[in-house]
């Protein structure tokens, strides 16, 4: 792997990415929505999703924390 945060330069192809979001009140996950509209790179991101996305599971459910 020559640079971790460019998928195109793994040497396999092998690399998966994983965003977890984890929120107490189901409220608090519009307010995140509406603050990541706000950001300057949030358009980049969802490019980036776009381009490498393979699966997307909203509205998960926490089986067994590890804390």
């Amino acid at each position: 792997m020559n640079d971790l945060l460019g998928p195109s330069e793994a040497k396999d192809g092998g690399i998966l990415y994983l965003i977890n979001d984890v929120y107490v009140e189901k409220d608090l996950i519009e307010e995140h929505l509406e603050k990541c509209l706000q950001r300057e790179h949030f358009q980049a991101f969802v490019g980036t999703l776009k381009e490498y996305e393979k699966v997307f599971i909203g509205g998960g459910a926490v089986i067994y924390p590890m804390n």
